[in-house]
């Protein structure tokens, strides 16, 4: 607020172009308006001079409507932006922990089949090294081997 203000308060005697312009029935700036021009041309002839600032005015007023709302807009489309980092960013962490959970269960299986070995049967004894044994009885041994 102090800057705005710091920018409304003029030297004293010096007015604005748009006024100058405006009161003489110029389209274009043209040059500035002292105080006491502006009370000139204010005792010449007053309902012109408040029609002018009137006009001023209702200008700055729908420029002011137009910049709130590009502002509105433009807030809008941020509000929507950060929202959708937000999504990505759950959806980043998501397939981070995906990723992890993954390689965990890969390295528990290369891990576990290294390590895991299947236990050793034993051969079945020799078949006529004089024990009473048959050759279906044999077969079948090797066969469960």
């Amino acid at each position: 607020m102090a800057k705005g203000s710091s920018q409304n308060s003029a030297p004293r005697g010096q007015g604005t172009r748009r006024l100058t312009a405006l009161l003489n029935g110029e389209t274009a700036d043209h040059g500035d308006i002292t105080r006491e021009q502006f009370h000139d041309l204010y005792k010449q002839d007053p309902e012109r001079t408040f029609d002018v600032i009137l006009n001023i005015m209702n200008e700055l007023e729908s420029e002011t409507c137009e910049i709130a709302q590009e502002r509105d807009a433009i807030q809008k489309e941020r509000d929507q932006q950060a929202l959708q980092i937000i999504d990505l960013t759950k959806e980043r962490d998501s397939f981070a922990v995906q990723i992890t959970r993954q390689a965990v269960n890969l390295d528990w299986g290369a891990s576990s089949s290294e390590t895991k070995k299947s236990m050793k049967i034993p051969d079945p004894p020799m078949f006529g090294d004089g024990k009473d044994i048959t050759l279906e009885d044999w077969i079948l041994v090797m066969r469960q081997k």
